[in-house]
């Protein structure tokens, strides 16, 4: 009796999910007008997305008590529903910016520490979309344990990265589908090994089409100013048409919109052309007071 009773619980529970995502399909189609196909699964996961990709949030844990932990561990989503309860609600509050890092202090350090045991926990909460084809796809390895949910997670957006012990120790939101963790060693890689083609109040290193701002000791308005860059090409009819008229690219952009450190000590990445530059102009400014700092650089075509 017990094993056919195994055997229906472990049937039952992929052909439901299939099931599920046979409505997620069909749901389009036959112009279903309410917010819920089934009580215990909202459909508000789908909004703003594509038809098959919804967004979660999740933590990563990357380092206990001065040991980095390899690869990427997912804390949170875990078998306890109060977690990803907590995670979701803080996640929310981050998205606003409005008193976020209290709020992880008081509701996520607690459970960052009581799960890893770890008295100095870094950590970071992420935004990650999951293609529900891939689901779909793998439903049996789900089903029997061969593969985790999370396997199926694609960072997407680093809401913020703290140390239970240190506070804030990285804000981030960047896109990318490259894990954020080799990305993060490639950009300490190209600080240690590099030297700065501009050195200014941010020193300023080029690696191929990205330029990694850095700075050791940061104040507010080091952050919050806006960023100018002017990109000047070897080739002027590699602009827009508008663009053309002013020689260069202008590719401005405010510190919390691209992947960065806060704390102590701030990092910038941003994205630059791939056509070859003759030159790179760049600083910070405030709207209506001018230029805080500039520094202009040559590349013969870099």
């Amino acid at each position: 009796m017990f094993f056919t009773r195994y055997r229906l619980v472990k049937y039952i529970i992929p052909l439901f999910l299939l099931l599920y995502l046979f409505m997620v399909w069909l749901r389009p189609a036959i112009g279903v007008r309410q917010d819920e196909i089934f009580p215990f699964f909202s459909w508000a996961l789908f909004s703003h997305t594509s038809e098959w990709e919804t967004i979660e949030n999740a933590l990563v844990v990357h380092v206990i008590d001065g040991r980095k932990v390899g690869g990427t561990r997912y804390l949170i989503p875990s078998r306890e529903i109060r977690h990803q309860k907590t995670l979701k609600n803080t996640a929310n509050v981050c998205v606003q910016r409005e008193e976020c890092d209290e709020v992880v202090e008081e509701w996520v350090y607690p459970i960052v520490r009581n799960v890893t045991r770890g008295d100095d926990v870094e950590f970071s909460i992420v935004e990650v979309s999951i293609d529900l084809r891939d689901v779909q796809r793998d439903i049996w390895e789900l089903a029997s344990g061969e593969i985790d949910h999370s396997d199926f997670y694609k960072v997407d957006k680093v809401l913020g990265s703290w140390s239970t012990v240190r506070g804030p120790v990285w804000v981030s939101g960047f896109q990318s589908s490259a894990p954020f963790d080799d990305r993060w060693e490639s950009i300490e890689r190209v600080i240690g090994d590099s030297e700065p083609i501009i050195s200014a109040k941010y020193d300023v290193h080029l690696d191929g089409n990205r330029l990694i701002y850095t700075k050791e000791s940061c104040d507010p308005v080091d952050t919050y100013s806006r960023f100018f860059l002017h990109i000047i090409p070897v080739d002027v009819d590699v602009l827009s048409g508008e663009r053309r008229q002013y020689g260069f690219d202008n590719l401005d952009f405010d510190f919390k919109d691209q992947l960065y450190m806060g704390g102590e000590r701030c990092i910038v990445e941003h994205e630059i052309p791939r056509y070859d530059i003759a030159g790179i102009r760049t600083g910070q400014f405030i709207s209506g007071q001018g230029n805080l700092w500039q520094a202009d650089v040559e590349l013969e075509g870099r």
